[in-house]
């Protein structure tokens, strides 16, 4: 027999974190499908919206649901954006070759030209013009504006060069422009994506700290810093969240397998890291409840009032019926609430032969008769 008993709790909420990283994957969808909305309109395309918004009462079902649909809803756009640029682009490249070399000449004025201009080979001409096409035809609707605005005005001197080696060194140029504008144009939306995951995120933060927190995620040029902060606050909530949680469901448990369990049981819990329960059953004998501030442990403890008998038959007595009858009960109540205890204890105390006493008044505790004169103790308990 063993009255001191101690239970690994696990802190996490699986629920909880799924829904968090679905918040975070949905707002980053919804921010990629307007950014890509506002691109389309910038080439004349318009893309519809998709309803939906992510709330605090959505399930991880409705959250994977939405993402779903944006996440088909931004294929469809990048494919309509393509095929729209390039579409636009192919009119374009007509504008822009007319009257060049790429115009069309007939093979008689071709083999003239390359003989009388040696270092004017028109179909290495047209092989450079040709990449460049294909390059801003296939990337440019990936560009950022002022990529492809360098990029067109290279392209207008391209169909004009009057030598190979100009062409060329001009098609490389336009390769290197478009190369640099994905490039920032995907570090421009992998900022813009952090930002809006951690304002996301900010919302399970302490709600004290939540508005310091979005001003610096808001202002923030690199995020790295600013998302350590983040992160500190939400484990720090999380862990109260959780630590609540135990605590409420260890008052609700205790109360209906009959203990005295204080008002102020929760509060002593957390802030103190523990507190007590007195058994109704048995007067002067009651429960110590430890909760550690690292949230991952449940300890509890059979305590004694100090006028009570530390051993002997009515102590050994209330450590039997502890743990043969209310710690099993106790276990599969809080499992019921959601609490997450190991199926076997990491501490299990030799038998105990003495009680020890409590640190605090046992709750609803029946007081002996005292003098008149002397203040009675009055002890608040919670209603079965």
């Amino acid at each position: 027999m063993s009255s001191s008993v101690g239970y690994y709790v696990t802190a996490a909420d699986i629920e909880a974190r799924r829904r968090r990283e679905l918040r975070g994957d949905v707002a980053s969808a919804l921010a990629r499908l307007a950014a890509a909305r506002a691109h389309a309109r910038r080439i004349g395309l318009a893309i519809p919206e998709v309803k939906g918004r992510v709330t605090e009462q959505a399930d991880s079902v409705e959250l994977q649901e939405l993402l779903d649909r944006v996440t088909v809803a931004l294929a469809g756009a990048d494919e309509s954006v393509n095929a729209a640029w390039q579409e636009r682009w192919r009119a374009e490249i007509g504008k822009a070759t007319s009257g060049t070399v790429v115009s069309g000449l007939s093979a008689q004025d071709e083999l003239a030209r390359s003989k009388s201009e040696p270092d004017r080979d028109t179909s290495a001409l047209r092989g450079a013009v040709a990449d460049a096409e294909s390059l801003i035809a296939g990337s440019g609707h990936r560009c950022d504006e002022d990529g492809i605005a360098s990029a067109r005005g290279v392209f207008a001197e391209l169909v004009t060069a009057g030598s190979v080696a100009r062409a060329r060194a001009l098609s490389l140029e336009i390769a290197v422009i478009i190369s640099k504008s994905i490039a920032r144009r995907r570090a421009a939306a992998a900022l813009d994506d952090g930002r809006v995951r951690l304002l996301e995120l900010v919302r399970d933060a302490p709600s004290a700290d939540q508005e310091r927190l979005r001003e610096l995620i808001t202002g923030a040029a690199d995020l790295d810093a600013v998302a350590d902060t983040v992160y500190q606050a939400v484990e720090r909530e999380d862990l109260a969240r959780h630590r609540q949680k135990v605590a409420d469901a260890a008052a609700e448990a205790l109360t209906e397998l009959g203990c005295a369990v204080g008002e102020d049981f929760e509060s002593l819990l957390l802030t103190h890291t523990q507190a007590v329960v007195g058994f109704r059953a048995r007067d002067g004998y009651g429960l110590l409840v430890r909760l550690p501030e690292d949230g991952t442990r449940l300890l509890t403890a059979v305590v004694r009032a100090d006028d009570q008998a530390a051993s002997g038959a009515q102590a050994e007595a209330v450590q039997a019926a502890y743990c043969a009858e209310t710690l099993p009960e106790l276990h599969t109540k809080l499992r019921e609430r959601g609490v997450r205890l190991d199926d076997e204890p990491f501490l299990l105390g030799d038998p105990v032969l003495t009680v020890p006493t409590a640190p605090m008044p046992l709750p609803g505790r029946r007081l002996a008769e005292k003098p008149k004169s002397q203040a009675r103790v009055e002890v608040r308990h919670r209603e079965r």
